[in-house]
């Protein structure tokens, strides 16, 4: 019995031993178990935002993770985005920042929003939103506070006065370039001769003649009024209406002496509107303070000026008190948006034509045969004379409206790398010779604090 008891033992302990001889031999055969480090990249924001006058914004690029990494910038053909550096390596716990500066210079005005990425040599990438806010500023800013402004289409001029300074100034939008002449005197009011040699500049008791090939201030002459508006005309004359005293006389000035006469015939009210006739020895007036308005003529073939007649109409049609006139003297354009007839024959004259379609008053016009086009631009109110930021497009035949083009604002900065728009207000707009170029003076609306307030703004016209 001992015996057997005996062997059992030795059996269970040679079958221990032999189970655990095999797992030694086991364990000693396998590698142990090593994770492969990790790369993380990671960058500090996901968009940069350009404002309309920021130029550089930048972002850092870190590695968070248990490896050195290379990375780079895939470019994705945002030609108009330069980064700095553009590629590099990365330790881990190291981190970069990257300048990212924009080159305007190809932009259109838009808004826009791109994405652009980082990648790394582990086939990892990271998403840069990149949004811009783009203004091409296509007005030509001018300096001081336009008074007045006419055109010449012998030359393709805009031939203005200011204040602050006080100057005659003549811009050639075709070139971008501008000439000026200093004044003496603040000026009311401008007029530039049918052959684009001279103009007159109407101050308070004065006016200047300037020589507008030389672009020299050849004389001043007195006057026994305020000027409110003045007219050259061919004749070597210069015409000067009131400003005050109710009932007036236009004041008749011979520039070869520098004599004063007054007008013959039936008194003037006080702030008329003068437009010479383009092709005949005549002015039409717009009374602007009378009740109900009305157009008025007078011939200036002898020198002194003759009062001739008033419209047929009294209260019949508003007048409104101003006038554009067509470029054949056919069509006489009302303040009102009414158009009448002009005519050398007194039935026919300033009689009813027809009107402009819209709402609101005229401010400015101008009429191309060259192109077919009468363009306008209207104030809501005739008494507060902001206009609007849209030009009104007519056709010449039957004057049908065809649309309307908005003016572009101007973008004032906030401060902030952003900006405010501010609306563009078209007091002055001409057509070219060739009616190929409509040029608007404009100024930005009230409360914008620009630098400065006026603008030219190139149209072409179709």
């Amino acid at each position: 019995m001992k015996a057997n008891k005996n062997l059992k033992s030795f059996c269970l302990l040679s079958i221990i031993l032999f189970f655990s001889g095999c797992s030694n031999d086991n364990v000693s055969e396998e590698s142990p178990i090593e994770d492969n480090p990790l790369p993380i990249m990671t960058i500090s924001t996901s968009t940069l935002d350009y404002g309309y006058f920021e130029q550089s914004l930048s972002f850092f690029i870190s590695n968070e993770g248990e490896t050195t990494f290379s990375w780079n910038w895939d470019n994705n053909s945002n030609s108009f985005l330069e980064f700095n550096p553009s590629s590099g390596n990365l330790n881990v716990g190291d981190s970069i920042e990257v300048n990212v500066t924009l080159n305007r210079t190809d932009l259109d005005t838009q808004n826009y929003d791109l994405e652009t990425f980082v990648t790394n040599n582990f086939d990892q990438f990271e998403t840069l939103n990149i949004q811009i806010d783009h203004f091409v500023e296509d007005k030509w800013l001018i300096n001081g506070d336009i008074i007045d402004a006419e055109y010449d289409r012998n030359n393709d001029v805009i031939v203005v006065v200011s204040e602050n300074p006080n100057e005659l100034r003549v811009f050639d939008p075709s070139e971008n370039s501008i000439t000026t002449v200093p004044l003496n005197l603040p000026p009311s009011c401008i007029s530039v001769g049918l052959d684009g040699n001279h103009a007159v500049v109407g101050h308070n008791g004065w006016f200047s003649y300037v020589n507008l090939s030389t672009m020299q201030l050849e004389d001043t002459y007195t006057v026994t009024a305020n000027v409110y508006d003045i007219i050259l005309a061919p004749n070597d004359w210069v015409y000067v209406f009131p400003e005050e005293d109710q009932w007036e006389r236009i004041r008749c000035i011979d520039l070869s002496n520098g004599v004063e006469t007054q007008h013959n015939g039936s008194s003037i009210y006080e702030q008329t509107k003068a437009k010479l006739h383009p092709l005949d020895n005549f002015i039409y007036g717009a009374n602007t303070r009378l009740s109900p308005s009305d157009f008025e003529k007078y011939e200036i073939s002898n020198g002194t000026a003759q009062y001739l007649y008033d419209s047929p109409y009294h209260g019949d049609f508003p007048f409104d008190g101003n006038i554009w006139i067509s470029e054949d003297g056919s069509r006489l354009f009302a303040k009102s948006r009414r158009v009448f007839n002009g005519s050398s024959i007194q039935a026919n004259d300033m009689t009813y034509n027809g009107e402009l379609v819209g709402d609101g008053y005229v401010v400015t016009l101008d009429y191309s045969g060259a192109a077919g086009k009468v363009y306008a631009i209207f104030s809501p109110s005739n008494f507060e004379e902001e206009p609007t930021n849209e030009i009104r497009t007519y056709e010449t035949e039957f004057l049908a409206f065809e649309g309307t083009i908005e003016l572009s604002s101007f973008l004032i900065p906030d401060g902030n790398n952003g900006g405010v728009f501010y609306e563009s207000r078209g007091y002055f707009g001409f057509f070219n010779s060739d009616g190929a170029k409509y040029y608007v003076i404009v100024k930005a609306e009230e409360g914008s604090g620009a630098e400065n307030e006026w603008a030219i703004a190139t149209i072409d016209v179709e």
